[in-house]
């Protein structure tokens, strides 16, 4: 079960509701929120930018209880959920909106909607994706390694549909006469992304990779550039991948195969020039 926060009985006066009377006259709406997360980056850093400020939270609450007022509670719960997973680590938010006051034929002591939103990067219910994967390897046979983790890719629930050729270039980080290798492939899967990432680091540790430092070389590294068109700037997963505009070999391989390939809405052709010419 994932961490939470839970903030109950916001009260905020309102104007929502079918009728013109509703949306003319405030009223008061009492408003609970439950923000699901992961603390223990917070918990370790101690840092306000791993987790939430519980102000930040009710401040969101305010603005779109107190925005253009609507007919349907459901659309302003939507509104707060999805503001909420915007603004930061969220892995999900549960938003319930309470009113004691709306026209009805006998007394009702309330009513209320709860909606429940997945932060996207943990949500297996968005149909089937594209994505761009940059396997690579630091090992002296790198092509074998990463041929060989391309077999076991094939064995999870995705489709390979593409993958390159070995790019090769220098790296000097661990001496004179080593190189990087890399291969992009581009799946196709109904998993998220975060759930596609833990079978990846399966594929890396069935395929030599340990723990240690990244100075000492990799056998293997298999990393999620890009997945459909989602953005994301959670701890856990940041997409596109922060390194892809700068990784030459990366690109240069995405292109081959690809020779429409956008990244960041720009072409991947473009951005190649724009390096310049290759080192190696």
């Amino acid at each position: 079960m994932a961490d939470r926060i839970v903030i109950k009985n916001i009260e905020v006066m309102a104007s929502h509701g079918l009728s013109d009377e509703e949306r003319r006259s405030p009223r008061p709406f009492l408003v609970d929120l439950m923000v699901e997360e992961d603390t223990s980056l917070a918990a370790v850093t101690d840092d306000l930018v791993n987790t939430f400020w519980y102000a930040d939270l009710v401040e969101d609450v305010v603005a779109e209880m107190t925005g253009t007022p609507v007919r349907f509670r459901e659309t302003i719960a939507v509104r707060i959920a999805e503001r909420i997973l915007d603004r930061g680590p969220a892995l999900g938010v549960e938003v319930t909106i309470h009113t004691s006051e709306f026209p009805a034929s006998v007394p009702v002591e309330e009513a209320m909607i709860t909606v429940r939103r997945v932060n996207p990067l943990f949500d297996d219910n968005l149909g089937i994706r594209r994505a761009v994967l940059r396997l690579a390897s630091d090992a002296a046979d790198g092509a074998e390694v990463i041929s060989e983790a391309l077999e076991d890719l094939r064995e999870l629930n995705v489709f390979v549909s593409n993958v390159s050729e070995p790019v090769q270039a220098p790296n000097p980080l661990l001496g004179s006469d080593c190189v990087h290798t890399t291969v992009v492939a581009i799946i196709h899967t109904a998993m998220s992304p975060a759930a596609l990432r833990k079978e990846l680091q399966h594929v890396e540790v069935r395929n030599g990779r340990i723990a240690g430092s990244r100075m000492a070389g990799r056998r293997i590294e298999i990393s999620i550039m890009t997945f459909g068109s989602l953005e994301s700037r959670h701890p856990r997963l940041t997409l596109p991948h922060p390194t892809a505009v700068m990784d030459r070999s990366f690109l240069q391989a995405w292109h081959s195969i690809d020779s429409d390939a956008r990244l960041n809405g720009s072409p991947v052709a473009a951005m190649l020039d724009s390096l310049g010419p290759s080192a190696g």
